[in-house]
């Protein structure tokens, strides 16, 4: 288990942060731990931690739109205060710095952050009984991010974590691939997905292209993510579906094995 994991319980121990009415409850809760919330237009971060005396205050852009997207900025600034405070005194974080959760991208206590909020805004004992139950889709995912008051990225990050089901989360940028995360089911099969240039057939390709792509699961060939298949799976098919965000030149997408020989082998 991550650091920010660990943290992030410990806070929802100690503080009985039990429901998600308490959770919406954000600002009060960093006030207790310290660190006061404020709103003020940033022109190169989207959220910032400045730390005096072992107090803090994190600011938060007030010209970005989404509730959802300001409130994963406040957890993830009290990530850095709660874990980092003694490492910097200051945090200027921006639009990808909350999306980063790969080692691959580097970042070590961005991703520490992320992890940290995205276990306080959406602890284990809430949010897993709800994604179990959801068969995946993006549009599910988007459900739980509206009904947890969460960003988009991190409700499927913790749906990666928690579906039973074979499915993997990619993000992308305009041409590439930039990394994967698999849920425990998809890991036990052993495929390895592809990394580098975006399949011209994957929904992920379309998306980020401008081209018009359908608001639920579609089958794709196999072979546009996963790297390798012996020869009498290459005609099989996965369920994708899409989801890119030209403001920042990044998307995601969400990958299904439903069924068929690519289960069994």
């Amino acid at each position: 288990m991550t650091l920010g994991k660990v943290k992030a319980q410990h806070l929802i121990r100690d503080l009985s942060l039990d429901s998600k009415e308490i959770l919406l409850e954000l600002e009060a809760i960093c006030a207790h731990r310290g660190a006061r919330v404020r709103y003020a237009p940033q022109r190169t971060s989207e959220a910032m931690l400045l730390v005096f005396n072992g107090r803090g205050i994190i600011t938060i852009n007030s010209h970005e739109p989404y509730v959802t997207r300001q409130r994963f900025s406040i957890a993830h600034e009290l990530g850095h205060f709660e874990m980092h405070k003694e490492q910097r005194n200051s945090f200027y974080c921006d639009k990808k710095d909350m999306i980063r959760w790969s080692t691959v991208s580097g970042h070590h206590l961005e991703i520490e952050a992320n992890e940290f909020a995205a276990e306080l805004l959406m602890p284990d004992m809430l949010f897993r009984p709800e994604a179990i139950r959801r068969k995946p889709s993006m549009a599910e995912v988007e459900n739980l991010a509206s009904e947890f008051s969460v960003s988009l990225s991190a409700a499927a990050r913790r749906y990666i974590d928690t579906t039973d089901e074979a499915c993997a989360l990619v993000f992308f940028s305009k041409n590439k691939t930039e990394y994967s995360l698999k849920s425990k089911a998809f890991s036990e099969l052993n495929y390895w997905i592809s990394s580098g240039t975006l399949d011209q057939f994957s929904e992920a390709y379309r998306s980020s292209h401008g081209q018009k792509t359908a608001n639920y699961m579609t089958s794709v060939d196999a072979n546009c993510w996963i790297e390798d298949l012996p020869r009498y799976l290459q005609e099989e098919t996965l369920l994708e579906e899409a989801r890119y965000f030209p403001q920042i030149e990044l998307g995601l997408t969400l990958l299904w094995i439903k069924n068929g020989p690519l289960l069994r082998y």
